[in-house]
């Protein structure tokens, strides 16, 4: 450290310097030095067994409960503090005030916990010179006691890993802070200590907050000061590793002298442990700036012993369940939340859910399992599984199946997998009322036919034919889930909608019907009115949207009907080109229409024929209004319809 005083003159200064060193009992000296600082600079930190441990940067490594720790280090120093007086900027030469110090630093520890050690250190001072050479002296420093707390401990000895810890300390003066050996009062401080492991490597660093007594010392003010260091690593070997780390803190007030500087220090240390827990260590620092307490030069050697194995019996398989009480020693622990201390592998309940009906097991299921947890949805399988259950709770499993089959039941889930059938019968049914009228006057329209169609064949047939009497009306009994309702009429438009029926309920179907515009037969949809268009285009006016949808509700409840053609004619006006290009885009744009309409295009063909396909003479307008048309040919059919040309 570099004490300063500016000014143009070196002689006063360097006077008052002598006077503090070689006089301290002086009036001068009690004046001056009445709240003195500690200028070692140097904290030994408690060495835990780890030969990667630093000597100053806090490790929150591995702790073991009842693990005592103890070493001495001795150590030489350089100049830790100095004065240099003289003009702001000059190259002026350092006095030293405090020089030549040798000590021997103790640091004992012990841990209380697997996360809680507690840890003295203190310095013996052999030797020190002030300004005018003459010898200090013995004596104690500062007790430093500190108490280190595992936030987060390291993973097994091979594996390594993260380790964080919070460290508080308080610094007890016993210390002679008249000759720069100790402060005026009581410090104290806490940090933040992290380190990471590899197999060969360690890097740690602390940050924190050093708490000192006010000092107001020519330029020197000023108390509080953060603190951080880090440092790194390398096992060389099994027994022996080196180890770097540097140290900074911030500075007292400084000016704008030369080595002002934030004290920083870097040391390099070798470190070699025995097999009965005893080291030897040797290292050397250097400053790498003029801040107090930093010396130019220090040199370091001493030994101790630690011990960072626990006692015999060990955790044979890595699960953190000593072998004293692991029922299974040589098989880790499966941690999942049930029987986690008993050190054996388990693992949780599975239920393999599957339903029967009439005896014999259904292909499909869906299943509700309601828990301590809430409800999961699984399905549909013929098996589902439900895993990760805590064994021994109690699950209510609701089944269903095919719209109206269903099945309950209250299972208890065991370790491994249970399976469970659950009978199921038709509890889920439900009804259709239909009324059928005239949509003009809204009179009963008898004889109509009505087919049900349903994927869910455990309700019944897939297709259900229901003929309404003369009052146009009846019910229907089906399954719960969705349906396909078609109603048809002759001379009627036929009806065709999707319905969803509840358990135990009843869906009304009430239908106007108007007169029909289309009739199917075996080789054709027939409209009994013209698509028509803007007058040379390929647009369909809003006049035949009703005609559209009918042709489309006709298709799409005859399924046997597997392909259309859209066919589009026109009357000779025109080029024969243009007449093939208008007729192609005519019969596209019906073609979209019934796409957009619900009709799969897998089940429909556009196809324009010009005016190469007339059925009546071009001569006249009434004969080519008959030749401009749209034509719905099936092409392909599974049955034939009943109703022939």
């Amino acid at each position: 450290m570099r004490i300063f005083k500016p000014g143009s003159s070196l002689t006063g200064p360097l006077v008052v310097a002598a006077a503090l060193l070689a006089a301290p009992n002086t009036g001068l000296a009690q004046q001056v030095l009445e709240d003195g600082f500690d200028a070692h600079g140097f904290h030994l930190a408690a060495y835990d067994g780890d030969i990667r441990d630093p000597y100053s940067v806090l490790r929150p490594g591995r702790m073991h409960q009842w693990e005592v720790y103890a070493s001495v280090l001795a150590e030489y120093a350089e100049s830790p503090l100095s004065y240099v007086s003289g003009p702001p900027g000059a190259d002026n030469q350092p006095t030293p005030v405090l020089d030549n110090l040798m000590a021997a630093n103790f640091a004992a520890g012990l841990a209380l916990h697997d996360r809680v050690r507690v840890d003295v250190a203190m310095p013996l001072y052999i030797m020190s010179s002030g300004v005018d050479g003459a010898a200090g002296g013995t004596g104690i420093g500062d007790m430093r006691a500190s108490a280190m707390i595992g936030l987060l401990r390291p993973f097994h000895e091979q594996a390594g890993g993260a380790g964080l810890g919070l460290v508080p300390w308080i610094d007890i003066p016993l210390g002679d802070d008249q000759i720069y050996l100790g402060n005026s009062g009581v410090a104290g401080g806490f940090a933040l200590a992290a380190t990471y492991e590899l197999e060969k490597l360690t890097f740690s660093g602390h940050f924190g907050m050093q708490f000192n007594p006010t000092v107001s010392l020519y330029n020197m003010q000023g108390a509080d000061k953060l603190v951080a260091g880090v440092a790194t690593g390398l096992r060389l070997g099994q027994s022996m590793a080196v180890n770097l780390e540097a140290l900074l803190s911030t500075p007292y007030l400084a000016n704008d002298q030369k080595g002002t500087d934030l004290p920083a220090e870097a040391i390099l240390s070798l470190r070699k442990r025995f097999d009965s827990g005893g080291h030897l260590s040797l290292g050397v620092a250097g400053g790498m700036s003029d801040g107090m307490g930093t010396a130019p030069y220090r040199a370091f050697l001493g030994g101790g012993f630690g011990h960072i194995n626990t006692p015999a019996p060990v955790d044979g398989d890595g699960d953190g369940i000593p072998n004293a009480i692991d029922d299974c020693p040589d098989e880790p622990e499966s941690y999942n939340g049930w029987r986690d201390s008993d050190g054996c592998p388990d693992s949780l309940g599975t239920l393999a859910i599957s339903g029967t009906y009439k005896g014999a097991p259904h292909g499909s299921v869906k299943a509700t399992v309601t828990g301590d947890g809430g409800a999961r949805s699984m399905g549909p399988g013929e098996v589902l599984y439900v895993p990760d259950i805590m064994p021994g709770t109690v699950v209510t499993v609701d089944l269903v199946a095919g719209g109206c089959l269903a099945g309950s039941a209250e299972v208890e889930a065991y370790e491994g997998q249970r399976e469970i059938s659950i009978p199921l019968d038709r509890s889920l049914e439900g009804s259709i009322q239909f009324e059928v009228n005239t949509l003009q006057d809204q009179q009963p329209i008898p004889g109509a036919t009505v087919k049900i169609r349903s994927e869910e064949s455990d309700c019944g047939a897939s297709e259900k034919t229901l003929q309404l009497g003369d009052s146009g009306t009846g019910v229907a009994a089906v399954g719960a889930g969705d349906h396909v309702v078609v109603i048809d009429v002759p001379n009627y438009a036929l009806y065709r909608n999707k319905i969803t029926v509840k358990p135990g309920g009843t869906e009304t179907v009430s239908v106007s019907l108007k007169k029909s515009k289309t009739r199917v037969t075996a080789q054709r949809i027939e409209i009994f009115e013209k698509v028509h268009f803007e007058t040379g285009k390929a647009i369909i006016k809003p006049e035949s949207y009703d005609l559209l949808d009918e042709v489309a509700t006709v298709i799409q409840a005859n399924p046997q009907i597997k392909l259309v053609e859209v066919a589009g004619h026109t009357d000779d006006h025109g080029s024969l080109q243009s007449n093939q290009t208008l007729s192609d885009d005519r019969a596209a744009a019906v073609l979209n229409y019934l796409v957009d309409k619900g009709v799969s295009s897998s089940r429909l063909q556009a196809t324009g024929f010009g005016e190469t396909r007339t059925i009546d003479t071009n001569e006249t307008v009434e004969g080519r209004a008959r030749n401009r048309r749209v034509e719905f040919n099936i092409l392909q059919q599974d049955t034939v319809i009943m109703e022939e040309d």
